[in-house]
């Protein structure tokens, strides 16, 4: 395709060429969802990666799952175990995922995620699959007689997640 430099088409042919390209990109999931958390009122929590040898500085999986479900029971969400996650259609999981590789140097480079995850049915006869409806994270490097830190890492992570179920929930008390 030829394009005259002369004149002043070719930078207006260009930019709405680009325009017609950013239309046809779908949109992300994140654009896609709307109140993903509304209704979202039981919640069973899962802890997934805390190696068992951070204990020694005062990091275990059952400490942190217990801090997530005071901090869930605080802001009125009701926290289930596992066997009625697995038997109640209603109740989403909130998983907080740890991954920690240790340097050379004896430092750790942590990531957190903190995911809201929701059934979807899969027919009237029962059955669901489990989607991951938020997530957020960061990340960081610690030393590992700071891991500890970690509860404060989740903590803000929790806040984020609380203000978006609160706002999402706050929509559904209004209709």
């Amino acid at each position: 395709m030829f394009l005259p430099t002369t004149s002043g088409l070719r930078p207006a042919l260009l930019l709405l060429m680009a325009m017609c390209g950013l239309a046809a990109f779908p949109l992300h999931a994140e654009e896609f969802a709307a109140n993903a958390l509304r209704g979202m009122q039981r919640v069973n929590v899962a802890v997934d990666g805390v190696n068992a040898d951070f204990e020694r500085y005062g990091l275990s999986a059952a400490e942190l799952r217990r801090h997530v479900e005071e901090r869930l029971s605080a802001a009125g969400l009701e926290t289930a175990d596992d066997s009625r996650a697995q038997s109640d259609a209603s109740v989403g999981q909130l998983r907080v995922k740890l991954t920690a590789v240790e340097s050379s140097y004896g430092y750790y480079s942590y990531a957190v995620a903190l995911q809201a995850r929701r059934k979807i049915p899969l027919s009237a006869e029962g059955g669901f699959v489990s989607q991951n409806v938020w997530q957020n994270g960061q990340s960081g490097i610690s030393n590992p007689s700071d891991l500890r830190k970690i509860y404060g890492v989740v903590d803000e992570l929790l806040t984020g997640f609380l203000s978006v179920h609160g706002s999402d929930n706050v929509a559904k008390a209004a209709h």
